[in-house]
């Protein structure tokens, strides 16, 4: 660590040694906005005429010039794709406010220096990829969320049509604990998963304004689960955004969007025309109290189509045999076929009675046993697709309502906000799931000031009726045929089939011994047969086995009615004008966080008294954490400022830690800035990494909150491990409890405005991580003083890394804007895992590309028309998710297209796209569905319009 801040404070001297601190006596301050749709313009350059004198607005469209020059002065304001506009000003500390009037080119609503976004929160710099209103018109995907893809730096994986995963900064999962999505400053996290579910239940496509994505750790103003990223979207004011829009979108795979929104603010009454009393008197009541003061919006987004089907049978990496054998294979999407990979059966010929005088067919293996080379047979039982059990008829149905009053005095503002989402969808985890009929609600209050802001905030989440499809197929088969009877079976079918049947071809016999094994087989056994898919009595059995939460009783669906509850607040200081020893920004904050898990014993290990006993009861988990920050702004002077923020968390199961963050920024020339970042951040392990006790039928999952002794799989099966030696060679680990990861991160960037129309963006990082956060496989130890008590199933158990992990990145992204309507776009990130230890049984799963670019060529308001043509390339990485899901995701580039037009007269806007035009079948995620084509036609009707 100190060797990093070394480093760190060399580059920092190196860059900003040669600045030279001055002051200035006069001030001139203001804000920018769009004339047309009153939006901030971030970026935009302030100049004082004939100086060198400059500054950029900020997030809210803030700018602030400091000078030595004498009044009056002129001040000329420009920004790429609005006209110039210059101004004299004659007195010191005025301000202004200054509206600019669009040109026939527009730069996008990219950011790259920037401070808390969404919530005006502006604290230490970080790079933000933004998606704004006419960013979102003019992706070519079929959605804004599936549009945040293009940007650089943005991992985007697809488990689903409704279920799509945003990472950032490597280490992509389609459980992303890394990554926080908000929604108007909401955690948009399922409390149990501790995960957001994309954008599934999130914001309705009508009502987003901006999507800032802020790439990297930034947990000293986010907080603990800012580890690699934040989502932040930030949906229309309805005092701005006010009037009615409509929306219908249809596309290929019978997809279907409905979308409508309804915002408005009680406007004044004439009382002239009004008689009766009572309505007069209601009427002034309205213009004194109500008129421009309250205001509401209402959404309502339904969603549906017929998902990707994943549909792919070959071989897990952990299959004994290879594809369309006889005895069977591990298919990637098809589930129940071993009891878990690493331990299906194996006969050898003595026990089959094959006799040296047979021909053995290629798929016998030789392997050591008792020193000596044996063929041996590998079986695997016949197992379900996916596609017999899953629920392929996606929908997603959301709706929000927000109530808000402008207090007197201007006090601030006081809302009320009720989200409600509903739907069912495919998501992918350690294994595949059918979240079906999943609710999922959230209320806010929230009282927000120019300069503070204390909001409080509930999410509910219940499961429905979601069941586990890997699991469902194990339950299916044990529920007619043990494991073990199975395999019995078998071998007395081969035997049938050489003694009985005349058989003496092994892979025909091989053949009916796996019939016989699928039919009730020995009647001594009393075994059922396998069910056929789609047959009454596996429709029976299946819907028996969903329906039931109760895992240890043979069902797979899970229970969860978790929920939790935040209150936070924050408090900016202006010191602005006062001494110049003080920073000219001082900002407070705190929040508290109360997780209150409800599984029922399905997703938990403590939720019940007695895992054995159903009827025992269950306790209830409570889990709380809080922090509290501090941040401050200091002007070095005309071109150089800093930015210093500390935060201090702490939780309930974990010890306390503080997390610093400091920010150099220098303004190397009106359009140009250049950065330097040094970052912490903390994670604390989720509520599955402390308390989870889940059968995904290949393995056990287990939380670590109090540690564990493990035998890992090596030190289990091999040739002089637990069980080959019987019990003797005894060589368990302690994995110790869980406990909070860390990563540090350096970071440059610069972004600058070249040759006019040119705009460059580029940063690079490199990252530590310490205690880094994952899973140990192996079998949990139980033993006693004297005795030998060793799980015969293997365990996955969360744990820390021992070793350092490290990580180096860079992006650079490059627009270049034609005179009038047309621009020209690439973006490249680069990503790279540098350091393991392979010896460290705990090792991280990157699961990110290391190359990934994007080129888009487009234009927009030609006469009313635009366009956009992107192509994305993306290239093949492994994909580490669990046991049946690890595998290599190859290379796959996409075209995606769209055309708009508008007809300002009927206020409708039409848009025609395809994404994947050329459908080139992709996987995202090992185990996940090929992804192809989607055409799509939306019509938009938009009666709505910013507020001057």
């Amino acid at each position: 660590m100190k060797h990093l801040l070394r480093q760190y404070i060399s580059v920092c001297l190196l860059i900003f040694g040669p600045v030279i601190v001055t002051f200035a006596q006069n001030r001139l301050t203001g804000v920018v906005r769009d004339k047309v749709t009153n939006e901030s313009l971030i970026g935009a350059t302030v100049t004082l005429k004939g100086t060198k004198v400059g500054a950029i607005t900020d997030l809210d469209g803030k700018w602030d010039l400091r000078f030595a020059e004498e009044f009056p002065v002129t001040v000329v304001i420009t920004y790429l794709g609005y006209k110039e506009v210059s101004f004299q000003a004659k007195t010191n500390n005025e301000s202004f406010s200054i509206r600019l009037e669009p040109e026939e080119k527009a730069i996008a609503e990219v950011k790259v220096i920037g401070e808390r976004v969404a919530q005006k929160i502006k604290e230490s710099p970080v790079t933000i990829e933004r998606l704004g209103i006419q960013e979102i018109k003019q992706t070519a995907a079929v959605g804004f969320y599936e549009g945040l893809s293009s940007l650089k730096g943005v991992d985007m994986t697809s488990a689903s049509l409704g279920f799509k995963i945003i990472n950032t900064r490597g280490f992509n999962s389609t459980s992303p604990v890394r990554t926080l999505q908000i929604i108007d400053g909401v955690d948009n996290q399922a409390p149990g998963l501790n995960f957001s579910l994309g954008n599934f239940v999130g914001a309705s496509e009508l009502d987003v304004e901006r999507v800032d994505i802020v790439v990297g750790a930034n947990s000293a103003t986010y907080g603990p689960n800012a580890f690699n990223g934040v989502i932040d979207i930030q949906t229309k004011d309805p005092y701005k955004y006010q009037g009615v829009d409509l929306m219908i979108k249809g596309a290929e795979r019978n997809l279907i969007d409905v979308s409508g929104r309804v915002a408005f603010v009680a406007d004044k009454i004439e009382t002239d025309s009004i008689r009766f009393g009572l309505f007069r008197g209601l009427a002034r009541f309205n213009n004194r109290y109500l008129k421009d003061r309250l205001a509401f919006k209402v959404n309502a987004s339904y969603f549906q189509a017929y998902d990707w089907t994943a549909e792919d049978y070959g071989t897990t990496a952990s299959s004994f045999n290879p594809r369309d054998v006889s005895p069977g294979w591990d298919g990637v999407n098809i589930y129940g076929e071993s009891q878990f990979p690493t331990l299906t059966r194996k006969f050898t010929p003595f026990e089959l009675g094959i006799t040296q005088n047979d021909v053995l067919p290629s798929y016998f293996r030789t392997e050591t046993i008792e020193g000596e080379q044996v063929p041996v047979l590998y079986v695997y039982r016949t197992g379900y697709r996916e596609i017999d059990l899953a629920d392929y008829n996606t929908y997603s149905l959301k709706l929000q309502g927000l109530l808000s009053y402008k207090l007197p005095r201007n006090i601030g503002t006081l809302s009320y906000q009720y989200n409600y989402g509903n739907g069912t969808t495919i998501y992918q985890g350690d294994n595949r799931y059918s979240v079906k009929d999943i609710k999922f609600l959230q209320q806010r209050v929230e009282l927000k000031g120019e300069r503070f802001f204390l909001r409080a905030y509930e999410t509910r989440e219940d499961a429905g009726k979601s069941y586990d499809l890997v699991f469902t197929a194990y339950q299916l088969l044990e529920g007619q045929k043990a494991f073990g009877d199975w395999m019995a079976d078998f071998q007395d079918g081969f035997r049938m089939a050489r003694r009985d049947m005349g058989i003496s071809d092994i892979d025909a016999a091989i053949r009916y011994a796996r019939t016989y094994a699928d039919s009730p087989g020995n009647p001594a056994r009393n075994n059922g047969a396998y069910l056929v898919p789609g047959s009454p009595e596996f429709k029976e059995a299946f819907n028996r086995i969903t329906s039931n939460p109760s895992f240890q009783g043979g069902g797979t669906r899970f229970a969860d009615q978790s929920f939790m509850r935040h209150i936070q607040g924050e408090y900016d200081f202006d010191m602005r004008g006062t001494s110049a020893c003080l920073p000219e920004k001082f900002k407070i904050g705190g929040n508290y966080r109360l997780f209150n898990p409800n599984s029922s014993g399905t997703i938990f290990s403590d939720t019940l008294i007695d895992r054995n006993n159903l009827n025992s009861g269950f306790v209830d988990i409570k889990t709380w954490e809080f922090g509290v920050f501090a941040t401050l702004e200091k002007a070095l002077s005309q071109r150089t400022k800093v930015i210093a923020s500390l935060r201090f968390d702490d939780h309930v199961n974990f010890r306390p830690f503080y997390t610093p963050a400091l920010s150099l920024i220098v303004n190397t020339r009106p359009t140009g800035t250049l950065r330097t970042t040094f970052t912490t951040a903390y994670r604390n392990p989720t509520l599955q990494d402390q308390f989870l006790f889940y059968n995904i039928g290949v393995a056990r999952l287990r939380g670590n909150l109090n540690g564990f002794n493990l035998i890992l799989p090596e030190d289990y099966f091999g040739n002089d491990g637990y069980l080959a030696n019987s019990q003797d060679n005894y060589r368990p680990i302690f994995v110790e409890a869980v406990r909070p990861e860390r990563v540090r991160t350096i970071e440059i960037g610069y972004k600058d405005i070249a040759f006019k129309n040119i705009y460059v963006d580029a940063s690079a990082y490199y990252s530590v991580y310490n205690d880094f956060l994952g899973f140990i496989v192996g079998f949990i130890d139980n033993s006693k003083q004297g005795q030998r008590d060793v799980e015969a199933f293997p365990t996955r158990i969360a744990a820390n890394a021992k070793t350092l992990v490290t990580t180096f990145g860079s992006s650079i992204g490059l627009n270049y804007y034609f005179p009038k309507y047309f621009n020209i776009g690439a973006n490249y990130t680069y990503s790279e895992l540098l350091k393991r230890d392979n010896n460290d049984p705990l090792i991280p799963f990157f699961n990110t590309p290391r190359h990934k670019a994007n080129f888009n060529f487009g234009g927009r308001d030609i006469r009313n028309t635009g366009f956009n043509i992107a192509y994305k390339i993306v290239s093949g990485f492994d994909y580490f998710g669990s046991p049946q899901f690890t595998g290599p995701v190859p290379t796959y580039g996409l075209v995606d297209v769209q055309v708009n037009r508008t007809f300002p007269k009927f206020g409708v806007t039409a848009k025609v796209g395809a994404s994947n035009v050329l459908n080139n079948l992709h996987i995202e995620a090992y185990g996940a569905p090929l992804i192809g084509r989607l055409i799509y036609a939306s019509v938009n009707y938009q009666f709505s319009k910013a507020k001057q």
